[in-house]
């Protein structure tokens, strides 16, 4: 049975256990990937979680069970939906979502397809596009990615959400920058810059950038001085190794710094990456001091 398939199955044994309707869909994702989507409809409610069904095709290809596929996705469902209604009319009133809109960045080439629909500007290899963030019932931080038509409600231009997200971003969504020791099990303790007994040379110089969410991260790379200040403290250009869309890792260049080294460990770390929708670029990027500006490497 191929995922199209299944994803009618599921559709059917869904709706028939909850008596709702359910809605499929198959919807164009970052870099070229395309999910299986289920929605319950929710008539109390603007927003109802999406049930992506990869994952429950994957086991089912182990265990041959669409009965326990239903059951997971039905718990799912159940785990994930909002516990107090949430109108989203706001979103039709600009005047309301303004100062919700922050940006983020994508690979351009890998998306040519979907950034069709969305209003986007370059940013190096990269697209900068945007997004409006809310919260929802129990305060967790969402998403919607803004589209054209988006554009056409709001009766704006691409060049208003830039000059509104520019502002926005780095309030909505703080920089974070830690040490790469506080993403390795076993390692509690951040070092200082200096310290390089608790970590292997060169991990011990290595900092992990993202912002306080934890999504679209990498796009902290944008916020104004935020790598000029990184680089001043470091006292070097930095080499900047984009895991994902979510975070990059930071390096100070010291003068006896072995490029080469961090930019092989990026690269095969970056084939190995196990989720394509989270791919941002292939090749690292350096911040110049003298320039104030951000190159490829």
């Amino acid at each position: 049975m191929n995922i199209k398939k299944f994803a009618e199955k599921m559709q059917a044994a869904v709706a028939a256990s909850l008596n709702k309707e359910v809605c499929l869909e198959e919807k164009l994702k970052f870099n070229g990937t395309y999910s299986y989507v289920i929605v319950v409809t929710d008539t109390e409610n603007d927003l109802s979680p999406y049930i992506y069904l990869e994952p429950f095709f994957e086991k089912f290809q182990i265990d041959n069970s669409i009965e326990a596929a239903a059951d997971s996705i039905i718990s799912a469902y159940q785990q994930n939906k909002l516990k107090k209604p949430v109108s989203m009319k706001w979103l039709r009133d600009f005047s309301q979502a303004r100062d919700k809109i922050f940006y983020f960045l994508i690979n351009y080439e890998a998306n040519r397809k979907l950034l069709e629909y969305l209003p986007h500007f370059r940013y190096l290899d990269l697209a900068m596009v945007f997004g409006v963030r809310y919260s929802l019932d129990d305060s967790r931080p969402g998403s919607i990615t803004l589209y054209h038509s988006h554009l056409d409600i709001w009766n704006t231009t691409a060049d208003e959400l830039m000059s509104l997200a520019k502002k926005n971003t780095p309030r909505l969504c703080p920089v974070r920058i830690s040490n790469l020791s506080d993403h390795i099990p076993g390692n509690g303790s951040i070092p200082s810059p200096g310290d390089s007994d608790s970590l292997p040379e060169p991990l011990a110089e290595m900092y992990v950038l993202s912002n306080t969410y934890g999504t679209y991260g990498a796009a902290a790379i944008c916020y104004e001085n935020t790598l000029k200040g990184f680089s001043t403290l470091m006292d070097a250009d930095i080499l900047i190794l984009p895991e994902s869309i979510h975070q990059a890792v930071l390096v100070p260049l010291k003068k006896d710094g072995n490029i080469t080294f961090y930019k092989d460990m990026f690269l095969s770390s970056s084939e190995a990456y196990p989720n394509p929708q989270e791919f941002l670029s292939g090749h690292p990027y350096i911040y110049k001091r003298s320039s104030g500006q951000v190159e490829t490497a």
